[in-house]
């Protein structure tokens, strides 16, 4: 059974610069986490989770993914060089567990920050503020296509 891992996004409101708060919640397969509906800062978070996926610590088989709002985490645990177990976290309490590919983990991740940026772009474009956002955006999303090249996706 091939497994999924999405990063839902929807537009909400803006708190401050660097911290816009939207929708945010990842869906593995079915389940939803932390829940159906979640708010977070979702700029923080997709920030801290590009840089704990591409944390250089080759010797570590495993990642913590934070939401900034409630003890919420996603333990990533490299199975093999191509399978993830991902592992929805609450209060140190496994909620779920399923697997995916590499590839289907990292290509949620592109959609994820895709989608923010549209977010950005379509509110914030005139906005000089948000320029550095949208260029932390853009990078990361730079970065992850180019582990899925490496990776020969």
């Amino acid at each position: 059974m091939k497994h999924t891992f999405t990063i839902v996004i929807e537009k909400d409101i803006p708190v401050s610069l660097n911290s816009i708060s939207t929708v945010f919640y990842v869906k593995l397969d079915e389940y939803c986490f932390p829940s159906h509906g979640w708010t977070d800062l979702s700029y923080n978070v997709l920030m801290m989770w590009i840089a704990e996926v591409f944390r250089n610590n080759p010797a570590s088989q495993k990642r913590t993914l934070y939401f900034m709002d409630g003890p919420y985490s996603i333990e990533i645990i490299k199975k093999s060089t191509d399978s993830l177990v991902l592992r929805c976290v609450h209060q140190n309490i496994c909620t779920y567990e399923g697997t995916c590919r590499c590839v289907d983990f990292l290509g949620g991740l592109v959609t994820g920050l895709t989608d923010f940026l549209k977010i950005v772009k379509n509110e914030y474009l005139n906005n000089p503020q948000f320029r550095s956002v949208v260029q932390d955006v853009e990078c990361a999303v730079s970065q992850v296509q180019l582990e899925l090249r490496r990776l020969g996706q």
